[in-house]
């Protein structure tokens, strides 16, 4: 069985800002490679994109567009094969 690893939110250097979720960039199922861009947040007029640190299916977005987020949540879990 493959194990399940979660994305959190990197610190992004915002500061006290509020973090807000932009857009989902890949569908809940997709398969998707380590680095590619997976979710877009803003904070202070700035764009951030959060990239998927592993290879794997993204069986889980666990923020919504819109929602307030802060560094260290997760954001996201991955299935991840056995060598990822």
């Amino acid at each position: 069985m493959s194990p399940d690893r979660e994305i959190l939110l990197p610190e992004l250097g915002a500061g006290p800002h509020p973090i807000r979720v932009v857009q989902w960039l890949v569908d809940r199922d997709s398969e998707i490679l380590a680095g590619d861009r997976i979710l877009e947040v803003v904070a202070t007029s700035v764009l951030f994109v959060v990239n998927s640190p592993w290879s794997g299916i993204l069986r889980a977005q666990r923020v919504s567009v819109d929602e307030v987020v802060n560094p260290g949540d997760i954001v996201a879990v991955i299935e991840t094969s056995e060598d990822s």
